[in-house]
């Protein structure tokens, strides 16, 4: 369900997952945003899915794995009120604006071959303790701008670094 200007809007449990802000649809195969007055270049990981599978890994979380046809996979985990706590994708090499920007409760991040992030990177995520992107050479604007918690981060390559990098942290 998601309230929506004081109105409920129903989705099947069978064919839809409402993750954060985006509604995974499981019948079509695809990642959207509600709101699309909303920009997240998240879904842009999502464009040409090939299958979807929903696990319980415990008795609050759940892994989400997505297979796509260029046979890259994505690891989603969420928590029991299906906010995303975890992210893992090892083909990604390029992240866009605005990657995840409403998520907060983003925990553990796996990308190992992302090369460059544009603006406004996790801009509200509160959880990240410690990132690792060891190929990353430029990252945007406001990058994690409101995390307070970040303790360790490890950029060995990088070579431009855009303004409020950690603002606020």
């Amino acid at each position: 369900i998601i309230i929506d200007n004081f109105e409920a809007k129903h989705y099947e449990k069978e064919k839809y997952l409402i993750i954060d802000y985006f509604i995974l649809d499981l019948v079509n195969k695809q990642v959207k945003l509600y709101d699309q007055r909303i920009e997240d270049s998240f879904i842009d990981c999502f464009k040409d899915i090939k299958k979807i599978d929903v696990t319980k890994i415990s008795d609050n979380n759940k892994l989400i794995t997505i297979i796509l046809n260029n046979s890259n996979t994505a690891y989603i985990e969420i928590d029991k009120y299906n906010r995303i706590i975890s992210y893992k994708n090892k083909t990604l090499k390029q992240i866009t604006d605005n990657f995840l920007w409403f998520n907060e409760t983003l925990k553990n991040i796996d990308l190992p071959n992302v090369l460059s992030i544009g603006d406004d990177f996790l801009g509200y995520n509160k959880e990240l303790k410690e990132l690792s992107l060891p190929k990353i050479e430029e990252i945007g604007d406001d990058f994690l701008e409101n995390n307070k918690i970040l303790k360790e981060i490890l950029i060995p390559n990088i070579k431009k670094i855009g303004d409020c990098f950690l603002w606020n942290n």
